[in-house]
């Protein structure tokens, strides 16, 4: 089985993940459906002393598994494993990865030899020369 493609994730944002969810409905026999969903979430890449913390939630929609996400620590990469139990017994799992980026974006660098100062409207030029700007 394919492992489905997760977004990025923002710090920030709540979201079902992957769009469409985890879908088993190919790794099924006709008229079989699945339940108990069962969410894991580890860390792949990065340090995150909770990584669970980051699962909400999980909804079946037909045979797709819809897991709701949180948090998470900007610059780690997650494991996910969602896991279910088929009307015949059966014990499916589909893994996929997870990388959550920082909801702040940071300022462009400043161009050489320049530099802006906190707060105001200033330009220092090389040998400490300083421009306002309006």
């Amino acid at each position: 089985m394919q492992s489905p493609t997760l977004r990025a994730k923002y710090t920030g944002e709540i979201a079902i993940l992957p769009q469409g969810g985890f879908q088993f409905g190919s790794m099924l026999q006709p008229g079989e459906t699945i339940s108990a969903p069962d969410v894991g979430v580890s860390v792949y890449s990065g340090t995150d002393a909770s990584p669970q913390s980051m699962f909400k939630s999980a909804t079946i929609s037909g045979t797709s598994v819809l897991p709701v996400f949180q948090g998470g620590v900007a610059g780690n990469i997650y494991n996910v494993a969602v896991q279910v139990t088929t009307s015949l017994g059966q014990v499916i799992e589909i893994d996929g990865y997870l990388a959550v980026i920082s909801d702040v974006v940071a300022p462009p660098p400043a161009p050489p030899n320049y530099a802006l100062l906190p707060g105001g409207g200033e330009i220092i030029l090389p040998g400490g020369q300083g421009i306002t700007l309006p």
